[in-house]
């Protein structure tokens, strides 16, 4: 009897391979052809797959194969089918708080996975997994946008409201489940991405219901993805890049490239010192998705750059991670040190109790 095929691959070679072919049978989201019969998925995509949390996206390349019988197929698919209709109660929370916020003369900037979505960057609307919906709010209509919220059904999570924190609390709908994270700015201890900048090119937008909405430029998506993903999530310190912000890149360049203005997103990373953090980012999606950005010609050094970082033992990673890991505590110490007690405290005694950990 041979042994089962591992599920999770355990070598950096294993991991390589499984990325690289997930980001394969991607390919016809960005005008590629896919891959043959001869290079089929193996159950490694599925954890591959999960982690960069493309599943749909993968669900959305196969539906049309040739083998739908095949299990592994069956479930991509069954995700993607299943994501949509998760995303269409998203729509549908999204519109009821809308006209809620509307009525209270809120107009929010939708951020993020909310943007791709609306702005409409993927053939499918089930194609793309959103975790929750980030929605910047200006600060004077903060109280009103927290009323309004409200009165539509959403409740805030526990938690403490640090000051010095980009977002509150998310607020949750208890019927639906969806999420609704109120955003005072659009990212944590950067100013690549600012409130004004996306408020000054953000396009108008309406509901069905003809309440409005601002969604950001593509150059201000192009820099917010980036940032929030290679600077935020620190995947830049891992030597790592997340497949699902690579995808919503390579789409975005594919479909609005010409009016994204490359010399200022080089000149605001940059100047925030992250110059090769971008490079590298776009250079990663070029070499999964295609030669798409002005990084195309770096795109063999950004795979090696992922390669190498595949290789760092959970020692060597978690080093990397530190000075990200301890650039927040001055911040945090000037600002909210009795704050920061109260939360740790908070984050023990809820762990304790079985309740999730603190959002912050």
């Amino acid at each position: 009897m041979t042994p089962a095929e591992p599920i999770l691959p355990s070598t950096p070679e294993q991991r390589w391979a499984a990325l690289s072919a997930v980001a394969a049978h991607l390919g016809p989201l960005v005008g590629r052809p896919a891959p043959g019969p001869d290079a089929p998925l193996s159950v490694a995509a599925v954890a591959v797959a999960s982690g960069h949390l493309v599943s749909p996206a993968l669900g959305w390349t196969l539906a049309s194969s040739e083998a739908p019988d095949d299990p592994l197929i069956a479930y991509f698919v069954a995700s993607w089918e299943l994501n949509r209709a998760r995303n269409e109660t998203i729509l549908e929370g999204f519109e009821r708080a809308l006209a809620h916020l509307a009525a209270h003369g809120v107009a929010p900037v939708v951020m993020k996975g909310a943007a791709v979505l609306l702005r409409g960057v993927y053939p499918d609307i089930g194609a793309r997994f959103v975790g929750d919906l980030d929605l910047l709010i200006a600060e004077r209509d903060m109280p009103r946008a927290l009323d309004a919220l409200a009165d539509a059904g959403f409740v805030a999570e526990d938690g403490p409201t640090l000051r010095w924190h980009h977002h509150l609390p998310a607020m949750i709908h208890p019927g639906s489940g969806v999420g609704i994270e109120p955003h005072r700015r659009p990212l944590f201890r950067t100013r690549i991405v600012t409130n004004d900048g996306l408020r000054r090119d953000a396009g108008l937008m309406s509901s069905s219901a003809g309440d409005a909405y601002l969604a950001p430029s593509p150059t201000e998506m192009v820099a917010q993805l980036i940032a929030h993903s290679q600077i935020g999530d620190a995947n830049h310190h891992r030597a790592a890049v997340s497949l699902r912000y690579a995808l919503d890149l390579a789409r975005l360049v594919r479909r609005s490239g010409e009016r994204i203005d490359w010399p200022d997103l080089i000149d605001r990373f940059t100047t925030a010192g992250h110059r090769r953090t971008l490079m590298m980012a776009c250079a990663a999606t070029d070499h999964f998705f295609g030669p798409h950005t002005p990084f195309a010609d770096r795109a063999p050094q950004a795979a090696e750059w992922l390669r190498r970082g595949m290789t760092r033992s959970p020692a060597r990673r978690w080093l990397a991670e530190m000075p990200y890991r301890f650039s927040n505590l001055p911040l945090i110490l000037r600002h909210e040190p009795r704050q920061l007690i109260k939360a740790a405290r908070w984050s023990t005694w809820a762990g304790r109790l079985g309740r999730p950990p603190s959002p912050w």
